[in-house]
Order: C-alpha cells, then structure tokens, then sequence
C-alpha cells in the first residue's frame, strides 16, 4: 500500500514544510504489524532539502510523527516503540 504525500506540519518562519507519507504498512495478524513511512522536508519553492525513512512495529496501535523543532533547524521523527531521528537541516536562505 502505497499513501500520497501529505503536508504535517509548516515551519512558518523559513516556509518549510514536512511531507509524510504511508510507503508499506503490514498487518502480520494477531493486531500487529509494521509499518513504514517516508518523510521529506521541502523548501517553500518545493525543492527537496531533507529526506529519511522511519519503520516501525505496532501491537494495536501504530504511529509515525515528523515535526520541526522550535528553532526550525531540526527535523524530528519519532514512531511507536520510541524510535528517533533528528536530522539537522541545511540554514534557511
């Protein structure tokens, strides 16, 4: 299964905005799975500026969030089963 890219969250000082999107999400039965999900942080004019790919595996419940720290200097992806990442993000022009 395969999402279409939708806009999380908007950093509104720099115009950046983050794009998530559903890339697999598996049901292996029993109510639990795995799930992937890609992530992209976009320039105001589009341009692609960061990019990761976060999996996870769920018991009932599964989530995947992306949201810019408070600066807007870091990308910060974190999922169910307390997986992280935080990308630092190129200075804004």
């Amino acid at each position: 299964m395969e999402g279409d890219w939708t806009c999380v969250e908007t950093h509104a000082p720099t115009g950046r905005q983050i794009y998530q999107r559903t890339v697999e999400f598996r049901n292996t039965g029993n109510n639990e799975g795995t799930m992937d999900d890609a992530i992209e942080v976009r320039e105001a004019d589009g341009k692609v500026i960061a990019s990761t790919l976060m999996s996870i595996e769920w018991e009932y419940f599964g989530r995947i969030d992306a949201r810019f720290s408070e600066d807007g200097r870091t990308l910060i992806v974190t999922g169910t089963g307390e997986p992280r990442e935080e990308i630092a993000l190129p200075p804004a022009s």
